[in-house]
């Protein structure tokens, strides 16, 4: 089975807890909440929740495009394949 590695630190963005702050900092620095009216900490929460999103849509991508599929490669997590 092929390793599909995708540059990350193996955690999700939402726990890492020094990108989650500082991204919650300049969203309300520059009061981005406003349009939402959702406090700057649950903005920042859905934003690293995509991103994770859009690293696991590139695995797949990934192990699709150099397989032709992606059934079969135990890929269920960004950068982590649980059979390597």
């Amino acid at each position: 089975m092929r390793q599909i590695d995708i540059p990350s630190n193996g955690k999700p963005l939402v726990e890492d807890r020094t990108f989650h702050a500082e991204l919650t900092a300049l969203i309300n620095k520059h009061s981005l909440e406003g349009g939402s009216c959702m406090p700057g900490f649950i903005i920042a929460d859905f934003l690293c929740n995509c991103l994770d999103s859009l690293n696991q849509a590139a695995t797949h991508n990934l192990a699709w495009a150099s397989n032709g599929s992606i059934e079969g490669i135990g890929v269920t997590a960004v950068g982590r394949n649980p059979a390597g």
